[in-house]
Formats: structure tokens, C-alpha cells, sequence
């Protein structure tokens, strides 16, 4: 039960953060951050269960194709990206927090590279910069703040 519990808590706050970034509130200098990144990264490196992360990411793809269709092919890439970073992270540095802010580096990059390639844009180096130093940012936040008040300390949340 408590694995549902957590799955059916991390939807909620995936569909939060969809809803909070399509809005673009948290927009700086002509820059959203990708808050579904960097919240499954923490997910994925704080070491939550496997079948929870997959089970969120799933249920997280089919309420954001069913509500919003023209999100297909954006949330199929990050669920694949999402999954290849649970599966390499026992393979980076070691360290938990410098293979996060790696992931968020390479996270961002190939979402946006291959969202690009899908829609056949031109890859602005510039804007994408920008979101790698705002996503590090946010995500050195949230490394921290989930570090402190986290699931697995003290029993807090859940």
C-alpha cells in the first residue's frame, strides 16, 4: 500500500509541475525550466524505488496524452530518457549529487536535441545555456530541499 500511496503522491506532483510549467510562472530572461526533469532526476538519484519511478512515469504519460495529445511524442522522449538515466546511474561518478547536476546537464540536452529533431528545428545554443544553468540551479534546490524534508528521512510526507 505504501508504494501506491507514493506512486498515486508523485503523479499529483508531476501533474502539478506540468500544469506549473506550462504556464511558464517560473519563467527568467525568456527561460521556462523543465521541472518534470529535474524532479524525476531527483526521483531517479535519491534512490526511490524502481517500480515507483516507472509506475509515476507511466500513469504521468498517459494523463498528459490523453489531456494534451500534442505532448506525445515530448513525454515518450522523456520517459525514455528518464529510464536511461535509472538504468546508468550506478555508472557515473559515484557521487550522488555530481551525477545528478551530470544528468540534468545531459537530460536537458538530449530532450531538447531530440524534440528538435522530431519537429525539425534549428537547436539554439544560446536558450539552451540558459535552461542548463537555470535547471542546475532549481535542481541543486531541489537536491537539497528533498535531502532535508525527503520521503526516506524521518518519515516525513509519506
Amino acid at each position: 500500500m505504501a508504494i501506491l500511496n507514493r506512486t498515486l503522491f508523485f503523479i499529483l506532483v508531476f501533474e502539478f509541475l506540468l500544469f506549473f510549467q506550462e504556464l511558464k510562472i517560473a519563467s527568467a530572461f525568456g527561460t521556462n525550466p523543465n521541472f518534470l526533469l529535474i524532479f524525476s532526476l531527483v526521483l531517479i538519484f535519491t534512490r526511490e524505488r524502481f517500480l515507483v519511478i516507472a509506475a509515476t512515469l507511466f500513469a504521468v504519460f498517459l494523463i498528459a496524452t490523453i489531456l494534451i495529445p500534442f505532448w506525445f511524442w515530448p513525454i515518450t522522449i522523456f520517459l525514455a530518457l528518464m529510464l536511461i538515466a535509472d538504468l546508468l546511474k550506478n555508472f557515473l561518478t559515484g557521487k550522488e549529487i555530481i551525477d545528478f547536476l551530470i544528468a540534468i546537464s545531459l537530460g536537458t540536452i538530449l530532450f531538447y536535441f531530440l524534440i528538435n529533431i522530431s519537429e525539425l528545428k534549428l537547436l539554439s545554443i544560446g536558450s539552451l545555456l540558459k535552461e542548463i544553468m537555470y535547471n542546475l540551479v532549481l535542481g541543486i534546490v531541489a537536491w537539497f530541499l528533498f535531502q532535508k524534508y525527503g520521503f526516506k528521512q524521518r518519515g516525513a510526507f509519506l
